[in-house]
């Protein structure tokens, strides 16, 4: 048992801040053994991790005497565990997935993938596994002819993550990016993959042929970086999938075409529901309802969230 609930709570603060990402479960040291993971000594605190069939179901275990050290060994696997996934990134994750501190104190950037679907993701994954694994070659050869530590050599981590121009009408696939993306994407040349370092407020484009040796263009400086204008939130550029559906409202309605959108309706509903029967301005409620159901998908996302979640209330979506 924990000496202190502080030393619980840390876990348990872990394991929701990842628990999109990661699925987290506890149990006996006797019931892993049974399942076939391996052999856990009884008397400490263990994590176990797997990164999942899709990934090669690389099986990992680590022990620890004290609770207050399965924190670290919790960072550590989710590490390994997030590294293979190219999931969305958004306003509530994306100092998680690029920023540096929150699982690594490795210089960090993210890759963005714009548009990309998840066969895609799964293909920049390799190149960059092909990357890392050759970086690490070439500093391992570094440091024997050079007979040095190699301490001083600089640790990088790229997190792939997909970001979506137009938005899905399901809740349970990604939001479309906010407005100031744009301004950002065109920093970076309209590349349907960049790097962001979210640090530093800079970005670099990335062609389909420099994935495999993405790592050595970073560490070499071969890719050029730029810098954000003050005037980009990089923050706004995120999608914001919990949003409100006021605030979309109001988006939308800031816009000339979602201003002029909403004042025809308004005149068309104005000119012709006075003078209609009960029935048909039912009729023209649900027409005009599902109209906008249509051409507005974030209030079809909302619509379809309250009859998903009433089905699936555990999804990760509809406990946010």
């Amino acid at each position: 048992r924990p000496r202190t609930s502080t030393e619980s709570l840390g876990v348990q603060r872990i394991a929701h801040m990842w628990s999109e990402f990661v699925s987290f479960a506890t149990t006996d040291a006797k019931n892993v053994q049974g399942a076939g993971l391996g052999t856990v000594p009884g008397n400490q605190w263990s994590v176990i991790s797997s990164t999942g069939k899709g990934a090669g179901e690389r099986t990992t275990i680590k022990s620890v005497k004290s609770m207050a050290d399965v924190t670290e060994l919790m960072k550590e696997a989710i590490a390994q565990v997030v590294a293979v996934q190219a999931p969305s990134v958004t306003l509530r994750n994306h100092h998680q997935l690029c920023s540096p501190g929150s699982l690594t104190e490795k210089r960090a950037f993210c890759l963005m993938l714009v548009d990309a679907s998840e066969q895609s993701g799964a293909a920049v994954l390799n190149d960059l596994n092909v990357s890392l694994s050759t970086y690490h070659q070439e500093l391992q050869d570094l440091v024997d002819s050079s007979e040095e530590s190699g301490e001083g050599e600089e640790q990088l981590h790229i997190q792939p993550v997909r970001i979506m121009t137009s938005s899905s009408r399901m809740p349970w696939n990604p939001a479309a990016a906010g407005y100031p993306f744009y301004s950002m994407w065109n920093e970076a040349g309209r590349a349907q993959a960049f790097l962001l370092e979210l640090e530093t407020r800079r970005v670099a484009p990335v062609k389909g042929a420099h994935m495999r040796d993405l790592y050595q263009a970073i560490a070499y400086e071969d890719l050029k970086f730029k810098g954000l204008p003050e005037e980009i939130s990089i923050t706004a550029a995120f999608p914001d999938p919990e949003t409100s559906l006021h605030r979309e409202l109001h988006s939308v309605l800031a816009t000339l075409p979602g201003g002029i959108a909403a004042f025809l309706l308004a005149a068309v509903a104005y000119a012709v529901v006075p003078e209609l029967p009960l029935l048909a301005t039912a009729a023209f409620a649900v027409l005009s309802a599902g109209l906008v159901m249509v051409s507005w998908p974030a209030a079809c996302r909302r619509f379809i969230m309250l009859l998903w979640c009433t089905v699936s209330a555990a999804s990760y979506e509809c406990r946010l």
